[in-house]
């Protein structure tokens, strides 16, 4: 309540999706309640490494998940810093997942044309095989349409909208579920619920 006093007034009649509507998620669970149990429950862990710093430092994140069970998502940023492919290799070694934060973590390329981004992905390739990274997330949740079209020729799934989104940098918005759907026909969107 306190996070909506801050939005302009009538600012949260533009949203198609807030907290408070949550009428999607509530149908598909009244009717998947009867077939769902424990075990089909899910969650996924990920995290953005904006900095080196951030990466110099994920093993005590990645320790303490660790010690619940947990393996998570690290999506790191391929030209912003040097990467350290030992953590990195160490990382996918004990179960977690190496996943791509963009090429460069200035908000550009999710405004690229097509073949720009196509180009600039393709020039990463043996990064993107070396670590078997099939997820993206986009930098400051900005995502366009033909960013997503570009993503489906290198990835499985992309991360890059949240399902209720109404402090988006690129404008608020959302999904409005907190379920994986697929946002292309060969990309899996999985929404972030808290970012």
């Amino acid at each position: 309540a306190r996070l909506f006093a801050l939005l302009p007034r009538g600012a949260n009649d533009q949203y198609p999706v807030t907290p408070l509507n949550c009428g999607p998620e509530i149908l598909l669970s009244a009717v998947e309640h009867s077939r769902q149990s424990r075990s089909d429950l899910r969650v996924v862990l990920t995290h953005d490494v904006d900095t080196a710093e951030g990466l110099a430092n994920c093993n005590y994140v990645a320790d303490a998940e660790e010690r619940q069970g947990f393996r998570s998502s690290w999506h790191v940023v391929a030209d912003r810093y040097p990467l350290d492919r030992t953590k990195l290799h160490d990382l996918s070694g004990r179960g977690h997942e190496i996943g791509l934060h963009g090429l460069w973590h200035n908000n550009r390329e999710a405004f690229l044309d097509r073949y720009r981004l196509r180009a600039e992905l393709k020039k990463m390739a043996s990064f993107l095989d070396e670590f078997s990274i099939r997820g993206y997330r986009g930098p400051s949740w900005y995502r366009t349409s033909r960013m997503l079209d570009v993503l489906e020729d290198f990835f499985d799934y992309d991360l890059t909208c949240a399902d209720a989104d109404f402090m988006c940098p690129g404008g608020p918005g959302g999904v409005g579920i907190t379920r994986p759907f697929w946002i292309r026909p060969h990309l899996l969107e999985i929404p972030c619920t808290l970012p």
